[in-house]
């Protein structure tokens, strides 16, 4: 069990932020007046960014006084640069009107995601770990020339920006933050699968109080997945690819904000395939969202339950030895055939669902509270080959190779028999249970091992699966005050309990 308690409250005093302001306008499109949603709206010179709602509105805190540039940008709209002056606590712009690309197109923003998003696949060991994991960077991609490069991927991950560790990278979902206690970084198959609800994004580099976190030293993402801010409508789509999945189908239905208050947002998604393009490796991935919310005046109440339960095949590192006898660079060592079908003998599965309540107060035009509860329970898991006192089963194993034979004849030998048959590269499935079958030792009935109700053959070959359960519950709040035009307070207190359980 690993328990954090963490209780912070940071005062900004007039000499070092004399000079920060908080930032809010609304877009538009230009040729039907409705509200813009989902535009990419950059402060260049702070390397700040956000999005904009279901009802066209943004707003950046923290931002010094002075002049700045704001670039605006969407798939479909033509990208718009102003310069603006900061000279008070709180600046409201005049509305922005942005006009399609072709006359007459489409005034609604396009999903791009196609097949380049959820690649929610590695391949090695680790693939269940926080920073193992490859999913797209659809969440956190800009405008800007170095983010779009470095988070390419959700890249932070591979590749260190600043060369910071992966735990100095925060994401915060709908308030509360899901960095993983044990490991600092974010589990993102836990909830992958559904970009069309994720897309309300604010992204910041490094240390800066915001709505509802203070930031990392790396990149700080906060995410609002609220049924309020998802764009009002149904959506069907399929994307084919040759990626780790070959098919994926989402269906997203959203009510907008209605006339009473209320809004409500689902959506579903699956992704499979039934070989990748790594031979023996196939993914069957399922997505599900759902979020009720109630907006009062100057309150507003919302839940979300998010899950995504993830099966697929895995593929092995390997040798250049190995690529020349198998002829490919796709080589993988992890399957082999059983009744005539490809079996993998390393398969993860993760299936995490989030459960997030979240109260956001709008005191006063300059003073906000957010707080928000959530709780995660679930399992990631690996299956692998074991063994006692038996020969290695692996197909790669050194000593298996030509490599390792001394006798020049023999060596010549086994690189004929690995070269010509794909069955002596590949795992013996067959030949595994044949060497249980005969094992030669027994297990009795009562033999002195505590729960021992079993006798028969003891297996020298066995499948193991390596799993990890995982229980957290988080809650977190946030105060956020302008006092004048010289102060800015920012205040909040968060606590995080997550309980492991590894068998």
């Amino acid at each position: 069990m690993k328990q954090f308690l963490t209780c912070f409250l940071l005062f900004l005093c007039p000499s070092m932020y004399a000079q920060m302001a908080t930032l809010s306008g609304k877009i538009i499109h230009a040729d039907t007046k409705q509200p813009f949603s989902d535009v990419t709206i950059l402060l260049k010179d702070l390397k700040m960014i956000t999005t904009s709602d279901a009802a066209g509105n943004y707003q950046f805190g923290g931002v010094p006084m002075g002049t700045h540039e704001l670039q605006y940008s969407a798939d479909d709209a033509i990208d718009e640069k102003i310069q603006i002056e900061v000279n008070k606590s709180n600046v409201s712009l005049d509305i922005v009107e942005l006009k399609a690309v072709t006359a007459g197109g489409s005034a609604n923003s396009i999903d791009q995601s196609g097949a380049s998003v959820e690649d929610a696949s590695t391949e090695d060991e680790s693939a269940n770990t926080s920073a193992g994991q490859n999913v797209s960077s659809v969440l956190n991609a800009s405008r800007d020339a170095f983010l779009s490069a470095s988070t390419f991927g959700w890249g932070q991950y591979f590749y260190r920006m600043r060369g910071y560790e992966n735990d100095n990278n925060t994401l915060y979902l709908n308030g509360v933050p899901l960095n993983d206690l044990e490991e600092g970084g974010v589990f993102y198959n836990s909830w992958s699968g559904l970009n069309d609800v994720f897309r309300g994004r604010t992204v910041t580099l490094g240390l800066a109080p915001g709505e509802c976190l203070f930031g990392g030293l790396g990149l700080n993402t906060s995410l609002d997945a609220s049924a309020s801010n998802q764009r009002k409508g149904t959506k069907l789509t399929y994307t084919a690819t040759n990626r780790s999945y070959r098919n994926r189908i989402m269906l997203t239905h959203s009510s907008g904000l209605q006339k009473n208050g209320w809004a409500y947002s689902f959506s579903f998604s699956r992704r499979w395939a039934n070989e990748g393009p790594v031979k023996g490796t196939f993914y069957d991935a399922w997505g599900y969202y759902g979020a009720i919310e109630k907006r009062f005046k100057k309150q507003g109440i919302s839940f979300m339950v998010v899950g995504a339960p993830i099966k697929r095949g895995k593929s092995g590192p390997a040798t250049a030895e190995v690529f020349d006898l198998a002829g490919s660079h796709y080589y993988n060592p992890y399957w082999g055939y059983q009744n005539g079908r490809k079996r993998n003998s390393s398969v993860g599965n993760t299936f995490q669902p989030i459960g997030i309540l979240t109260h956001d107060w709008k005191i006063d035009d300059k003073t906000s509270l957010v707080t928000a509860v959530s709780v995660t329970s679930g399992e990631r898991s690996t299956t692998g080959l074991d063994w006692y006192n038996a020969p290695d089963p692996r197909p790669d194993y050194y000593r298996y190779l030509p490599s390792y034979q001394q006798d020049p004849t023999i060596r010549q030998q086994v690189y004929d028999i690995l070269k010509n048959d794909i069955t002596k590269r590949q795992i013996n499935w067959d030949g595994l249970y044949n060497a249980n079958y005969g094992s030669f030792e027994t297990i009795q009935d009562a033999n002195g091992i505590a729960g021992n109700n079993v006798s028969g053959k003891r297996s020298i070959y066995i499948l193991e699966e390596r799993v990890t359960s995982t229980k957290k519950i988080t809650a977190n709040t946030t105060f956020n005050s302008a006092i004048n035009k010289h102060i800015d307070i920012s205040a909040g207190i968060g606590y995080e309990k997550q309980k492991n359980h590894y068998f």
